[in-house]
């Protein structure tokens, strides 16, 4: 009776310390390779930091001798354009004139278009007209034929 269920009870007392147990000691497992990992990303991102610094201390000795070269540059790049304005302005006068010309080509073009058209209707009546005439010709021919015989 009573003596059971007490040696009942401590025993399942005993179970949920063992799990306990068993859950801290594998939540402990876990921190430590948490830990762990943790170590070696710092050991990384220490490596990492390092070559940064050495990546930029090489960059600032190469940066100061760059600036003066691209001082330079820029100084040779004013002068050169200033050069190619000049010859953009040339071009350009050129390329006006061209236009100009290609402009009074095409005028003279479509006048000499529509000169072509105004001589062709023209030649076209005049056609018209001589049909007409060859046409009065043939009946008069044909007429002057019955006559004959």
């Amino acid at each position: 009776g009573k003596r059971e269920q007490q040696y009942q009870q401590v025993a399942s007392k005993m179970r949920l310390i063992e799990v306990q147990l068993q859950t801290s000691t594998s939540n402990e497992k876990r921190l430590e390779s948490d830990a762990q990992s943790l170590r070696s990303e710092i050991a990384r991102q220490e490596t990492l930091l390092s070559s940064v610094q050495r990546i930029e201390a090489s960059l600032a000795a190469k940066s100061e001798g760059e600036l003066e070269s691209l001082q330079e540059e820029v100084k040779r790049l004013r002068e050169s354009q200033a050069d190619e304005a000049t010859k953009h302005e040339e071009a350009v006068h050129k390329l006006e004139g061209k236009v100009a010309e290609i402009e009074f080509r095409a005028k003279e073009l479509s006048e000499q278009k529509e000169e072509a058209t105004v001589a062709a209707s023209k030649a076209k009546l005049e056609g018209e007209k001589l049909q007409v005439t060859i046409q009065e010709l043939t009946m008069k021919l044909k007429s002057t034929e019955k006559e004959l015989t």
